[in-house]
């Protein structure tokens, strides 16, 4: 779960089940997860279940956040660039995706790419806060 949407979710840490607990359960039934190789940048860590012959992953912004290595970028409908899940912060693309040159394409995309490394690093040292970010996971996309 991702603890986003301010009060139009019904959330609460005490929902959250921590990582090591689910794999726990997981490896009482089915043996050890084995960690596997994950394709992409993707947020989940992928684990092998030999006995299974399948793969499972887990995404876990709450008890085991990922946000220091996040690489993630939502375009959102409205043409902004949400930067991470966990803030409201968002920067405009519709003037240069509209009317901007390739040349400034080039310096938006830069831009944005350190706008991300800084988002990253304020989470990162705000011992992985969530702001009060009010819009819900289908309203951003994802």
């Amino acid at each position: 779960m991702m603890p986003v949407g301010g009060e139009l979710i019904n959330w609460s840490e005490d929902k959250v089940q921590p990582l090591e607990k689910i794999k726990n359960q997981i490896e009482g039934k089915y043996g050890k997860l084995l960690p596997a190789i994950s394709i992409g940048s993707g947020a989940a860590r992928v684990y092998r279940v030999p006995k299974l012959g399948t793969k499972v992953g887990f995404i876990t912004p709450i008890s085991n956040p990922f946000c220091d290595g996040c690489s993630k970028l939502r375009l959102t409908a409205e043409g902004h660039i949400k930067l991470c899940l966990r803030t409201d912060e968002e920067i405009d693309a519709k003037p240069v995706i509209r009317n901007g040159t390739d040349e400034d394409l080039d310096r938006f995309i830069k831009k944005i790419l350190i706008e991300k490394e800084i988002s990253n690093q304020k989470i990162v040292s705000s011992g992985y806060a969530f702001s009060d970010c009010r819009r819900i996971m289908t309203s951003i996309g994802g």
